[in-house]
């Protein structure tokens, strides 16, 4: 935290998409790191806060996630989002180099504006005003380095730390509005007077000590002094420092016994004592809204009122609720669309009464103005509870389908070295030319060090010779093969050399295609990629082969069969394994006269996104409970065709594929193992991905309550 004061626009990151782990979150889900970038910017009077979000969750990354998780570091203070990252090129190792890619690689691309507009709108809500917290929580920096040790490692050192993000966690799921305090920031810019302990530009006027603070710095202790002898107030959890500067002393709990009654001792950071001591008086949430510790509120204050985002972080459980603040007029702002609404609520005798319920990975902006407000009223559609008995539901993949082929046969400089692993090959080549391995895996290059070693000499280079079975197919002639750089490596089927169609890519600019359905057969082929001489741009990937065609599990991999059409259910279990891109489901109905209101409802569903499309229109997207869309304003009366498409992701194409331990985090490390010998089909790690049942539309027919 101190190194954020230092920051023009102080800046983290959350990684990965873990926040529901058995073990502590170190990333999203970790309240202290998002909560120590808002607490230095408050502080320092900087307007944004940055974070890098969503690295390294692998490319199974859906919407849902990306919504909840940046949702829940918005809520806590982010303000500035750098989704991390956009590949250049997916060539050579970049593609798995702590995937997420934000780009034309992914099959979602054109759909992911919608949600960057919510989160740009969001970004100019959550930089307005400011938050005005009075309550500082420091935090035990100095004591937890006196039990750090690289050789000896101390439970206290965990104990601390575990005590204070629980500390942490409890602040939030009671609502209460702090800062956190760094020492070395308090060293920079604290003060204290007339009852107030001041950082820069934040002033509070409770001071809590957690749990585990055995030392204080001198600077902060002097400056506690002060602010105890001019009427501050202190909460200290537990214990009373008993050390200054690393040093035994008896001055902080001497301090204690002068303040009185304004140095409260608290046992332990119970529900009641956070009530007791910390309870917000101006701003009350019921208690069925303070459950959770997954359901977070941020106050932004205005010259003519308050700001307040709500976001509900639960994986599954909807959070209903209400507050009660001073306020004349509610507005609801809308990040989707941008649109206001005023927003209903109740005078009560504290002001004022307002309800919400918030589905998972949900959230609410509210304006609570302290004047009136004229905006249009908060549309209310007519409840659609009539299902249609419409036609049934035509699948169509809107690409063909695609397989990998990752094992092979090794040759270099001719001699065999035996059937392995893709991954382990490209080593086992860089290890005859002098390298540990891929010197282009997580590293980076000195200067042009690596691009100038490319001096091989004519006799150098390698051959992998990749094998797949293919039964009697129909449409054998649909099949391509696509390799990457095709200006390094040359590839063959079947024996035979071929070139790239011209101006034809496939999943990355840098992926060339060849058509090689006339030159395959029923039975055993070859596809094989020759580097002569050899390159140090050579990195050795797998093949995809594309075509009309199914899958089917083998012993070793898989097998290509004929062309099954594709109904509701998984992708997968349908010979469409490794299948990323899109799958349309349409379903027709004719209204003697157009209905007041219209929901597509979806069931049991996995992908990273689906689209609606009316009548050929774009009417939006579903991304989060409860699943379902309004089209009431795009059906027309007469026939409709409306059409739901379930986007993939590029996890069951790109992988990894084998020796998956752990989903939430994907490094380049979970590429480079596989099996020895390739396993069978039905070993590989792959998501499910489709409409698992048919979609429904609800409507409200004409003169329906």
């Amino acid at each position: 935290m101190a190194m954020y004061a230092w920051h023009q626009v102080p800046g983290i990151d959350l990684l990965f998409n873990r926040m529901y782990t058995e073990e502590r979150p170190t990333q999203f889900g970790n309240v202290r790191n998002v909560k120590e970038l808002r607490s230095a910017a408050n502080q320092t009077g900087r307007t944004r806060t940055l974070c890098e979000a969503y690295g390294g969750a692998g490319w199974e990354l859906t919407f849902e996630d990306m919504k909840r998780n940046a949702d829940w570091m918005y809520v806590l203070g982010v303000n500035f989002m750098n989704q991390h990252m956009t590949y250049m090129t997916l060539a050579g190792d970049r593609k798995h180099d702590y995937p997420q890619s934000f780009s034309y690689h992914t099959p979602w691309w054109d759909m992911y504006g919608q949600q960057n507009e919510y989160f740009a709108r969001l970004s100019v809500a959550m930089s307005a005003g400011r938050q005005v917290n009075n309550i500082l929580v420091l935090e035990p920096t100095t004591s937890t380095w006196m039990y750090y040790s690289s050789y000896s490692p101390n439970p206290r050192l965990n104990e601390t730390g575990d005590s204070f993000h629980d500390l942490l966690d409890l602040l939030e799921q009671h609502k209460v509005e702090y800062d956190l305090g760094s020492e070395n920031i308090i060293k920079d810019i604290g003060s204290a007077e007339n009852g107030y302990l001041t950082v820069g530009e934040a002033s509070y006027n409770l001071v809590v000590l957690p749990p585990g603070m055995e030392n204080i710095d001198r600077y902060t202790y002097d400056l506690l002094e002060t602010y105890i002898e001019t009427g501050g107030r202190v909460v200290s959890l537990h214990t009373v420092p008993s050390r200054i500067d690393g040093e035994v002393s008896e001055a902080a709990g001497l301090l204690a016994e002068r303040a009185g009654n304004r140095w409260i001792h608290a046992s332990c950071f119970t529900d009641e004592n956070v009530y007791r001591h910390f309870e917000n008086k101006t701003l009350r949430f019921s208690p069925s809204a303070m459950g959770s510790k997954w359901f977070l509120h941020h106050t932004r204050h205005l010259d003519d009122g308050r700001l307040l985002l709500l976001v509900n972080s639960e994986p599954e459980e909807t959070v209903t609720g209400h507050f009660t603040a001073r306020g004349e007029t509610v507005i609801m702002l809308d990040p989707h669309t941008g649109e206001n609404f005023s927003y209903p609520y109740m005078e009560v005798e504290e002001g004022i009464e307002v309800g919400f319920s918030i589905n998972p990975a949900g959230s609410l902006l509210l304006f609570v103005a302290d004047r009136n407000i004229d905006a249009p009223p908060l549309p209310v559609k007519p409840a659609a509870t009539t299902v249609l008995e419409i036609t049934d539901m035509e699948v169509n993949p809107l690409s063909l389908n695609m397989m990998p082929l990752d094992y092979g046969e090794l040759l270099i400089e001719g001699n065999p070295q035996g059937s392995m692993y893709f991954y382990t090959a490209g080593d086992r080549v860089w290890q005859h030319y002098g390298y540990n391995d891929n010197p282009w895996s997580v590293s980076v290059q000195f200067k042009s060090e690596l691009a100038e070693a490319d001096t091989f000499t004519d006799d150098t280079g390698f051959e992998f010779i990749y094998d797949f079975h293919i039964g009697e197919v129909t449409g054998m002639n649909t099949i391509t093969a696509v390799a990457e750089r095709p200006e390094i490596f040359a590839l063959s089927v079947n024996g035979k050399t071929l070139d790239p169609i011209p101006g034809r890519w496939f999943a990355d600019k840098d992926f060339a295609v060849y058509g090689i359905g006339e030159h395959l057969h029923a039975g055993h082929n070859t596809v094989s990629l020759t580097v002569s001489p050899m390159s140090m741009f050579a990195e050795l990937h797998p093949v995809y082969l594309n075509g009309l065609f199914s899958l089917k599990e083998a012993e070793k991999g898989w097998k290509i069969v004929s062309s099954e059409p594709l109904g509701a259910g998984s992708w997968k279990e349908q010979g469409y394994p490794f299948y990323s891109d899109r799958v349309s489901y349409v379903r027709e109905h004719f209204f003697n006269e157009k209905p007041r209101g219209a929901v597509v409802q979806l069931g049991d569903w996995k992908g990273t996104v689906a689209e609606v499309l009316v009548n050929g229109i774009h009417a939006g997207i579903i991304e989060r409970p409860p699943y379902s869309l309004d089209i009431s304003g795009h059906l027309e009366e007469g026939y409709n065709k409306v059409e739901v498409t379930v986007y993939g992701s590029l996890k069951n194409l790109l992988g990894p594929h084998h020796n998956v331990r752990r989903y939430g985090i994907v490094t380049p490390w979970d590429y480079k193992f596989a099996p020895a010998q390739q396993p069978p089909g039905r070993e590989y790690d792959l998501f499910d991905y489709g409409l698992m049942e048919e979609f429904t539309i609800l409507v409200t027919e004409q003169g329906s309550p």
